[in-house]
């Protein structure tokens, strides 16, 4: 009877250390940051900025700048965004942010300045043209109505109710890219550096289709072109048609459930496709349609609009490494999509 009760209490008692070992917390293999950052939070009525220690200062001036951005944003697109979680940390050199509508609306700021002599070129506030690209992602890319709006109710904040932001990357950095440029003293919209990229191209009869200017453009200027020419397109279109054609293309897209209907959406706004409003458009740079590029437009506008927009989706893949034999004759690519990474 003893040699039974001490039996049960080895077993009361292994199982009592094993429980207590469980509910141990495991020790991090990963982070996102650096594991000595200590985070705090700052919050307005719209915004919750997230900082570590050293950065408060920019974190109060962040909140109040983001609080009058979105709700400028908000406006003119007729949509409310709901509160952006905002991550601000210095771990990089490399001056740049991310914004994704994904799983909540979230914006992530580095907290460097440019130097100046980019592609991001000259500014009156960094932090205020940062924030003004990154919340026009968020209202743009997490707008919804109609069916889609409809069917979030029923399946909550599902990546495929996202309409807007299957659109081609020149479109989605295009748009972020001109209310940056709108918004702020300069932008890159104002560059310089940009308008020499446009005028070369307007010189060379070399402005690239709208299946070209993507993320991973493999020729001058690299991934840059989705924000230059994509800029310089809406703002051709907003001369033409109208301050209010750049939101009624937003809304009318994000309530589409089938996915790559730009050509449709292009169409039913302005009564014009994406390719023809590139064919006739007279952009800033007053360019000429050169017979080439005219050929190269003509022959994908055979293409039904959903498979021309998919197309140029698909065509969005990013160089990561480059291989060469040893005779260097060959070279091989290793390529991921860049449509899936969060939009910068």
């Amino acid at each position: 009877m003893s040699r039974a009760r001490a039996s049960l209490s080895h077993s009361v008692m292994g199982a009592l250390v094993l429980a207590v070992l469980a509910a141990l917390p495991a020790p991090a293999r990963a982070a996102a940051f650096p594991p000595h950052l200590r985070f705090r939070s700052v919050s307005t009525s719209r915004v919750t900025v997230h900082y570590h220690q050293g950065l408060e200062a920019m974190a109060r001036q962040a909140a109040a700048l983001a609080t009058d951005i979105l709700a400028a944003h908000e406006l003119r697109y007729g949509v409310r965004a709901g509160r952006v979680q905002i991550v601000l940390a210095d771990v990089d050199d490399d001056a740049n942010g991310f914004a994704s509508p994904l799983p909540y609306p979230l914006v992530h700021l580095r907290a460097v300045a440019p130097h100046g002599n980019d592609e991001l070129g000259n500014y009156h506030d960094w932090l205020q043209v940062l924030l003004s690209h990154e919340l026009a992602h968020i209202v743009h890319l997490g707008e919804a109505h109609g069916l889609v709006r409809a069917a979030r109710h029923v399946f909550g904040r599902a990546p495929f109710l996202f309409p807007n932001a299957t659109s081609p990357t020149w479109i989605v950095e295009g748009l972020a890219t001109y209310e940056e440029t709108e918004e702020t003293p300069f932008g890159r919209g104002r560059n310089p550096d940009s308008l020499m990229v446009l005028r070369m191209a307007a010189l060379e009869d070399d402005f690239p289709g709208e299946d070209r200017p993507v993320a991973g453009l493999d020729r001058w200027p690299g991934g840059q072109a989705s924000y230059l020419f994509g800029e310089a397109f809406f703002d051709d279109l907003r001369d033409r048609y109208g301050a209010g054609v750049l939101p009624e293309m937003a809304r009318v897209h994000s309530g589409r459930l089938i996915p790559f209907m730009d050509e449709l959406t292009a169409k039913k706004v302005t009564d014009a496709t994406l390719v023809r409003l590139q064919v006739n458009g007279e952009n800033q740079t007053s360019r000429p349609a050169s017979a080439a590029w005219m050929a190269a437009i003509s022959s994908r506008s055979a293409l039904p609009p959903v498979m021309r927009t998919a197309l140029q989706c698909r065509l969005s893949w990013m160089t990561r490494i480059s291989r060469f034999t040893t005779e260097g004759a060959k070279v091989s690519r290793v390529l991921t999509p860049a449509w899936k990474k969060p939009v910068s």
